[in-house]
């Protein structure tokens, strides 16, 4: 699925077409912790996940003392590994449910795009929405991608499209 500009190809791929460019979103990274804590109250050696080796970089140049762990799955897969958050049923009255049975409450937070938290509606579990100074978003982070091939809409990422086929 697309759900921003910076998943699209870099390259110009034959049959493929962007048919708009809408408004960008937010593009700030959120952290979301156990207990509402923020990046500097982690506690020293914290395991934050994160699938995005920008991220991970950034992470570890703010706090080397944290064990930065590679993420992978759905957002509220990821918000399950979260220590605490397991706990409030994350993808139980969500509107997406985990897409796998992971390891849960293994983490002490997670970095994820506030724009993707804020489409889904689960910006609540972010406990700190992370200054640019901290974390630089990726090129075109929160700007939906709508695309097609040919002339029939296949799909389209952003407000309203959800990842959605047309």
């Amino acid at each position: 699925m697309v759900h921003s500009f910076k998943d699209l190809p870099t390259q110009r791929v034959e049959g493929l077409e962007v048919i708009c460019v809408p408004p960008r979103e937010d593009p700030h990274d959120a952290l979301c912790a156990r207990d509402g804590l923020t990046l500097a109250a982690l506690p020293e050696g914290a395991r934050v996940g994160t699938g995005s080796p920008r991220r991970a970089a950034q992470l570890l140049a703010t706090r080397p003392d944290l064990e930065v762990v590679d993420l992978r799955g759905n957002v509220p897969t990821r918000l399950a590994r979260v220590r605490g958050l397991e706990a409030v049923g994350v993808g139980t009255d969500e509107p997406v449910a985990p897409s796998r049975a992971d390891a849960t409450g293994d983490l002490d937070a997670v970095v994820l795009a506030l724009s993707g938290l804020r489409r889904l509606g689960l910006e609540h579990f972010a406990s700190e929405i992370l200054d640019l100074e901290t974390m630089l978003p990726a090129p075109a982070q929160g700007a939906p991608g709508p695309w097609r091939r040919g002339r029939r809409v296949l799909h389209r990422a952003g407000p309203g499209g959800g990842g959605a086929r047309r």
